[in-house]
């Protein structure tokens, strides 16, 4: 089980350059488990995106195999020693990777890596080096697609890295990132991907069948879906698929929220990281009674 430690830990979020306005991370966030920092510590960071002093964040770049180079913000606790698993998250169309920089932050204090991705044709990728100044906007069906190989090379970026459990990883998605995240999970090539996080879903996009992908997800995989039920779209893709899942899976069910990570807004914003530390940090087990207590009896049959 993942212990709770009395912890504040307070990220500030802005606006990226040219996107909607991004989620504000509560004032006070809920308590973290896993390597969470000494009990009574407050970490703030110095400015938007920035981490907390016991953190480090480096801009990674992720080659392509078509050559393109994606950006990242890479982002793990300075003290923390051994192999960690790693989370890739992967933001909704009209974003960039900033959309998930507080969840990302909250991820590495459970002991996790947390990789946040500009994914092709977002954020600062368009004119970089080596990158054509196309953006998402004159994309066609065939540029979407080729963001599938884009993830692939970013599991194949983390999984060689020495600091990283390459057998010990998953993929969080909203929007676009929630269908490249799925589809992703049912390729023959993510087997090192054991968890999957998919925020307001659809069952088509870009001509790909989410659907067929999710059916193919290994029984070992466990598949988180979210929607809000003032998204009437997102939510019905989650009740699909939901029967599609032959693994572990649960479908979180917010009552508002809209589309996209503002359904973790509020009181839900542990919930991601907490999923996550449940299945790749500490398996779940069943607590042990108190000590000097006995466990509850069974009711006879």
């Amino acid at each position: 089980m993942v212990r709770a430690l009395p912890i504040v830990l307070t990220v500030v979020l802005a606006a990226a350059p040219g996107t909607a306005g991004a989620p504000s991370a509560p004032a006070s966030a809920p308590p973290a488990g896993g390597a969470a920092p000494k009990p009574g510590c407050e970490m703030r960071p110095t400015g938007p995106y920035s981490v907390p002093h016991s953190f480090t964040k480096d801009t990674v770049t992720v080659e392509c195999s078509d050559g393109y180079r994606m950006t990242g913000d890479y982002v793990r606790r300075t003290r923390l020693r051994g192999a960690l698993p790693g989370v890739i998250f992967l933001h909704e169309d009209g974003r960039d990777r900033h959309a998930w920089h507080a969840q990302v932050v909250f991820t590495a204090a459970r002991q996790m890596v947390g990789l946040a991705l500009d994914l092709r044709g977002y954020g600062e990728n368009p004119g970089t080096v080596g990158n054509p100044g196309k953006t998402a906007s004159a994309f066609t069906d065939a540029d979407y697609r080729l963001m599938l190989e884009d993830v692939r090379d970013s599991v194949s970026f983390l999984a060689v890295k020495s600091e990283i459990e390459g057998g010990r990883l998953a993929l969080v998605g909203a929007d676009m990132g929630a269908n490249l995240a799925l589809l992703a999970a049912g390729s023959p090539w993510a087997e090192a991907v054991r968890v999957v996080v998919a925020v307001s879903p659809s069952l088509e996009w870009k001509g790909l069948s989410v659907q067929e992908a999710v059916a193919r997800i290994p029984k070992s995989t466990h598949v988180y879906l979210a929607a809000a039920k003032d998204d009437p779209a997102s939510w019905n893709a989650c009740e699909v698929l939901m029967g599609l899942i032959k693994g572990p899976k649960d479908f979180y069910q917010a009552d508002t929220g809209g589309h996209g990570v503002r359904v973790f807004q509020g009181r839900a914003f542990h919930m991601i990281p907490t999923w996550l530390a449940g299945n790749l940090v500490e398996p779940r087990a069943p607590e042990a009674a108190p000590r000097g207590r006995r466990a509850p009896a069974r009711p006879a049959r």
